[in-house]
């Protein structure tokens, strides 16, 4: 099989210079738009980076679940991966704003990051049964009180992954995860330099056989 039929892109608002303006020390909360597993940790693993990095207060998932008690739920009820007009655009409709202001409100933060994946897709080679997992991925910051989309991204995040054997059990849960950590990594180190809080310094190129695209 082949991935021929998928349209690749790959848009960042931040990506290898100071492009944003967000204030050191400010708060934020990462929020998954539904109750998917897969949103959950990405969120929680972002929030995770935030900290790490130091440059903003991150909300734990934990307390924005106190704050808000029905959160983690379904607020999204669009989709961009297939909608090639506001795909690569910072679009958000007003369903979704209106949500997000509401839980801006009850978490009292500077920014909200939501960001999302919205399908995972896996195309399996033959004869060796290899298999190259695909995950679309979006987000968008709004500041507050203004309201106002300051960065947005959609890109796709691949891996492959190459059985043991021919007879080699698929380990999905594992990829899943080594992508999800991969994603918050780089995906905050862009965030970072976009900020103008770290410099930029740019990717080793991958190694030979290295399995993440």
């Amino acid at each position: 099989a082949g991935c021929a039929s998928r349209k690749y892109y790959q848009v960042y608002s931040f990506d290898g210079k100071k492009t944003i303006e967000v204030r050191k020390g400010a708060s934020i909360a990462v929020i998954s738009p539904n109750n998917t597993k897969i949103n959950y940790d990405i969120a929680d693993r972002i929030t995770k980076q935030i900290e790490e990095k130091g440059f903003l207060r991150a909300m734990s998932q934990e307390k924005i679940q106190k704050a808000i008690p029905e959160y983690p739920q379904n607020i999204i009820f669009f989709e961009l991966d297939s909608d090639s007009e506001n795909r690569e655009k910072p679009y958000i409709s007003d369903d979704l704003k209106l949500i997000l202001d509401q839980y801006q409100k009850k978490l009292k933060v500077d920014y909200i990051l939501v960001i999302w994946n919205e399908s995972l897709e896996t195309i399996t080679y033959h004869p060796n049964n290899n298999r190259l997992y695909i995950m679309p991925v979006f987000d968008r910051l709004i500041e507050y009180p203004s309201g106002k989309i300051v960065s947005y991204s959609c890109f796709q995040q691949y891996r492959m992954w190459y059985p043991k054997s021919l007879l080699g059990k698929y380990e999905d849960e594992a990829v899943i995860d080594q992508m999800i950590s991969d994603l918050a990594e780089g995906l905050m180190k862009r965030f970072h330099v976009a900020a103008g809080f770290i410099p930029y310094v740019p990717d080793k190129a991958p190694e030979k056989g290295c399995c993440i695209f």
